[in-house]
């Protein structure tokens, strides 16, 4: 699911599972693409019940220039600003 809403981009993914040799990497930075055509500055990505709990990686969050937060057991929020 993905809102634009007050300057902020917010994509909510469910069930994220595996990434069979994608890069996590690219996802994220094509959220970004789609951000940037929306013309908004802020960036939310909120995984919610993540079955591949090894994708909740505060430190490849914190490479990809983004804060990190855990919500619960299994969901994240990862937060940056576009320059």
């Amino acid at each position: 699911m993905t809102s634009i809403e007050n300057g902020v981009y917010t994509r909510t993914i469910q069930g994220l599972a595996n990434y069979e040799g994608k890069s996590l990497f690219n996802l994220v930075r094509a959220f970004e693409v789609q951000a940037q055509k929306a013309g908004v500055d802020k960036i939310v990505i909120k995984g919610i019940d993540i079955v591949e709990t090894r994708l909740m990686n505060q430190r490849g969050a914190e490479i990809l220039g983004y804060t990190y937060q855990e919500l619960s057991k299994n969901s994240i929020e990862l937060v940056t600003f576009l320059k």
